[in-house]
């Protein structure tokens, strides 16, 4: 993750998480799991998981920013779930793998870096790099751009 590419306001709720420039957590028995349920890693949901694996973010809203919980562990967030990443997949054209959980979503990464936040109902993107994201969930102006609807 590149940190000068997050706002400030961000960069410092990581801190207050526990998060440190060089983190790293080992991701080998995520990747295990994850894996053999059919999920594919790519090397940039790696690259995130060992810098992020594990950290829990809850923060409050205030005048500027959305108040936001997620947890960066994969397992948690998407063991069992794989029966909807055929259509998710189709819809985003990638192939998508779980990094976490925001709020009731799962979060995605891709090989081409944008990130995705899924649930049953929907498939969005939430940003073009985990950087973007990050930055994106905190503000209240951003808005989804939503690319699959359960119509069921």
């Amino acid at each position: 993750m590149v940190s000068n590419l997050l706002d400030e306001y961000v960069l410092n709720v990581l801190k207050n998480s526990g998060w440190s420039d060089g983190r790293k957590q080992d991701i080998t028995q995520w990747i295990q799991i994850l894996t053999e349920e059919g999920y594919i890693v790519n090397e940039y949901a790696k690259s995130i998981l060992s810098e992020l694996g594990d950290l829990q973010v809850r923060v409050s809203s205030d005048k500027n920013h959305l108040g936001v919980t997620m947890h960066f562990n994969p397992i948690n967030a998407a063991s069992g779930e794989y029966d909807r990443m055929e259509i998710f997949n189709q819809a985003s054209n990638e192939e998508l793998f779980p990094i976490g959980e925001c709020y009731d979503w799962v979060i995605y990464v891709s090989d081409s870096k944008k990130v995705y936040l899924g649930d049953w109902m929907s498939l969005s993107i939430a940003g073009d790099t985990i950087e973007d994201f990050l930055n994106n969930i905190f503000n209240p102006q951003f808005q989804l751009k939503e690319i699959y609807t359960n119509k069921n």
